[in-house]
């Protein structure tokens, strides 16, 4: 067999188990409903900023907090915001290329993994026990501003 060959039939080959990698998501909870998003959605987790309210009230709209001078909305998904106290909250600030920006107020977040091909977005998967609904970037923020 040529070396060209041999090349191609390696390329196209399943690969072995120690090649497949683990699909990282950072695992978030609100309000005791546990969910997942993508890591290469969040930019960062940040904790104890204070929220300046709008002038009017809007719907899911909780205002807006101030991140290295940078101005993100925050906003509630589902409507319902975390159980913890607001100087002990945390932010998760998701950014995907082309979207708008913004924060959700978390309980807690930590990163987990999930094997591939065994869970896609929109399933519910168990972790510790407990059901975690993976969610996208896009999900998340349609259910921020329409639920």
């Amino acid at each position: 067999m040529q070396l060209n060959e041999l090349k191609m039939k390696q390329r196209f080959q399943e690969p072995d188990d120690e090649q497949i990698t683990n699909l990282v998501y950072i695992q978030f909870t609100i309000h005791q409903s546990r969910y997942a998003v993508p890591i290469d959605c969040v930019k960062e987790v940040v904790e104890g900023l204070p929220i300046t309210p709008y002038p009017e009230k809007r719907s899911h709209h909780l205002g807006v907090i101030a991140i290295r001078g940078q101005i993100l909305p925050v906003l509630a998904m589902g409507g319902h915001l975390p159980e913890s106290p607001p100087e002990s909250r945390r932010f998760l600030h998701l950014k995907k290329e082309g979207q708008p920006s913004f924060c959700l107020p978390v309980d807690k977040a930590k990163r987990m993994e999930i094997e591939p091909h065994t869970a896609e977005v929109g399933d519910i998967v168990k972790v510790d026990g407990c059901p975690v609904r993976l969610v996208d970037y896009q999900k998340l923020l349609l259910e921020a501003l329409h639920e």
